[in-house]
Formats: C-alpha cells, structure tokens, sequence
C-alpha cells in the first residue's frame, strides 16, 4: 500500500525551469524539483499553433506519467511575467519582453511590439474599415524611392506648372491638401 501511496504522491509535483532544448520536435526541459532533484529530458507538450520558449527560473508543474519520474511531462507558467487583470473572456498573448497581442472584451485588439510588426501576405492585405489612422508617417515604396504622405503633400501644395497656352507660371495651388506638420 505504502508504494502506491508513493507513486500518487510522486505523479504530480512543483518545480522550476533550468533549461529549454528546441531544437527537436519535442521540446525538452531541464527542471528542478523539490529536495533538489533534477531531471533532464522532460517533454514539454504544447497546444496546436502555440509554441513558447520560456525563460529559466519559470514556475513548471511536472507530471509522472502512470507514477513513471523517468517518463514526465512539464506544465510551464512564467508567473513573473503574466499579464494581471484580464476581464473575464479576454484573451492575451505575450512574452518575457512586454509585447503583446491583446483581444479585450471592448472589441479592441491591441498590438504592441518593441520593435517592428512585420504583415506578410502573399497576395494582398486588405483593410475594411470607415477609416484608417496613423499618427505618424506612411510611406509607400519604403525599401526603394518611396516618399511619405507629407512629403506628396508638400510638393502638391507648394507645385507649379506651366499654363496651357499662355506659357506663363501658374500659381500654387489654390485648394490645399490638409495635414501639413
């Protein structure tokens, strides 16, 4: 009795991330667990189109399968770095590094990335919405002679050419473009 008494307590235990292997299909993890036992090799399952690499020092649940310590699995939560405070039904996606993808009970998804967000799509992107805003610049044909919306404005406003038929300058616009910093 005292053996089965063992295993159910060994199925189920707390323990802390050392290292992450991801380089197979399986990712693997180093953990420490109580009393300073450790073991390598751990299989890290992960949800279908979610995979995460968390940093040492992660909280881990460890799972013994069938009360097996040499066949476990790791349940992994960087409790340091959650996001605290969700309202009940929304849903974020972030990492160590404070960025994030954030679906709020509002409606709003908010995206915020400490560097680039990089939109890749084959054929187009396509943007259905009453109106589209920026607070800074937009640029097309940015990897080549591309030029900024200010910068077509400027010229447009300050542009003349000339008349047909007379030859002489026109004046500037008299219907300017808005918008000018």
């Amino acid at each position: 009795m005292r053996q089965v008494i063992d295993k159910l307590k060994n199925m189920i235990v707390r323990g802390t991330i050392g290292s992450i292997n991801d380089e197979y299909a399986r990712q693997n993890v180093t953990a420490r667990m109580h009393a300073g036992e450790i073991k390598d090799r751990i299989e890290r399952p992960q949800m279908f189109g979610l995979t995460t690499n968390p940093p040492a020092g992660c909280a881990a649940i460890l799972a013994a399968i069938a009360g097996d310590r040499s066949r476990m699995v790791c349940l992994s939560e960087n409790y340091y770095e959650r996001p605290k405070g969700l309202n009940t039904g929304e849903t974020q996606l972030y990492d160590a590094f404070k960025q994030f993808i954030y679906l709020k009970d509002s409606g709003v998804i908010e995206i915020s990335a400490n560097g680039q967000i990089i939109l890749k799509a084959a054929e187009k992107i396509r943007f259905e919405t009453p109106i589209l805003e920026c607070t800074g610049e937009i640029k097309d044909r940015c990897d080549s002679d591309g030029q900024t919306m200010s910068g077509m404005r400027s010229v447009f406003n300050g542009h003349t050419h000339t008349e047909n038929g007379a030859g002489s300058q026109t004046h500037t616009p008299s219907q300017q473009m808005g918008g000018e910093s």
